[in-house]
């Protein structure tokens, strides 16, 4: 007849539950990475904030483009209606002109000339106030697309540092994983990776002070008592997750 080592049997049990525990550590910890590098990666590719400050420079220059460009045409115009009211002027003063008709006329034009070129010459001010708020605006739009790229790059720089600290981790944890895997029974390593499918990606949750850790709900004392022997697999009436006493 064999003899049953009950002490052998729930020492084999506790250690499969001890192991179990620090396999979900080191998958916690794998699983936080990973998690964090997809965080990391995608923050880097957003690109939504230069986007929209380089937006707002490029429509503020473009509008000061447009408002020089409108301030030479209108500059133009004023060029060439001096230069008729002077020929005018020359023409009405050279003596040249004696029809009393003709030298109404020139005068009438000149008023004329002179008028319209006051016009023009205040809408140019008004073009030169408006020019210069947009250059100002433009100016503020370049600093702060600059400030914007210069603070991305130092994150991107940053994270990039980060990103190489977590796949180092990684690669550690991996390591410790494997070492974890191997104090772990298969059957014991079934029910975890069962137990992890159902549950969200953590099977075995602490209990501290008589509350499940998992779930926040208190843990009867029968419940703690059987999970605290370790002689069989414990799971939470509330979240269904595996329980470990220390």
């Amino acid at each position: 007849m064999a003899i049953i080592h009950w002490d052998a049997i729930i020492c084999f049990v506790m250690s499969g539950i001890a192991s179990m525990y620090i396999l979900q550590q080191i998958d916690d910890k794998i699983a936080y990475s990973r998690a964090r590098v997809s965080d990391i990666n995608d923050i880097i590719s957003d690109s939504t904030e230069v986007d929209r400050v380089t937006e707002e420079y490029l429509v503020a220059k473009s509008d000061v483009v447009k408002i020089r460009r409108e301030s030479d045409i209108l500059q133009g115009e004023i060029d060439v209606l001096t230069s008729k009211k002077s020929d005018c002027e020359n023409r009405l003063y050279s003596g040249l002109v004696s029809n009393p008709k003709e030298l109404r006329d020139l005068e009438t034009q000149g008023v004329s000339l002179a008028s319209r070129i006051t016009e023009l010459e205040n809408k140019k001010i008004d073009l030169m106030i408006s020019e210069e708020e947009k250059e100002k605006l433009e100016e503020n739009c370049k600093l702060a697309m600059d400030d914007v790229i210069r603070s991305k790059e130092q994150l991107v720089f940053e994270l990039n540092e980060e990103l190489n600290v977590l796949k180092d981790g990684m690669l550690a944890y991996d390591a410790e994983r494997d070492v974890a895997l191997n104090s772990v029974d298969d059957v014991y390593l079934r029910e975890y990776e069962g137990k992890k499918s159902k549950v969200g990606g953590t099977a075995v949750v602490l209990v501290v002070d008589g509350v499940c850790k998992g779930c926040g709900l208190m843990v009867a004392t029968s419940n703690v008592q059987d999970a605290r022997s370790g002689t069989k697999l414990v799971a939470c009436d509330g979240c269904s997750r595996f329980l470990y006493v220390k």
